[in-house]
């Protein structure tokens, strides 16, 4: 476990917030909840607390509907909801187990993508705002 995986999971467990921790580390909020998920057990149980939101009822008619895009006319569509269905009855969809699997990410190396990504995005942004305004005149 790497030093910064090791401090994330130590602030975790002394009651730090996620977003206090990405602070005092200069990390992503997104990248601490990726090594917090991979190596936190505490965190991993209050995400599962927090996820249970639907009822028996609901998810009883989530599985009915997406059941009933297996006999859509669109061929892509059934492929995608006939995949989605056999991925979750393997257990390939369970996105916390899977990242349990993997040994080693490292953190710096996703928190700079991450962040790259976002200032792509923000300048695209601008881009749009300038063109906009450009037609608009």
């Amino acid at each position: 476990m790497s030093s910064v995986v090791a401090q994330c999971v130590a602030l975790y467990s002394q009651g730090i917030n996620v977003e206090d921790i990405g602070e005092e580390l200069n990390l992503e909020k997104e990248a601490v909840k990726l090594v917090l998920t991979q190596h936190s057990p505490e965190y991993r149980s209050a995400i599962k607390k927090n996820s249970d939101t639907l009822t028996d009822q609901d998810y009883e008619l989530a599985k009915e509907a997406l059941k009933s895009c297996l006999w859509s006319e669109e061929d892509s569509t059934k492929f995608r909801a006939a995949r989605f269905i056999i991925n979750e009855i393997k257990g390939r969809n369970d996105v916390i187990k899977n990242l349990q699997q993997v040994n080693s990410i490292n953190v710096l190396v996703i928190n700079s993508q991450m962040r790259k990504a976002k200032a792509a995005l923000e300048k695209s942004k601008m881009i749009d705002i300038e063109s906009s305004t450009e037609k608009a005149a």
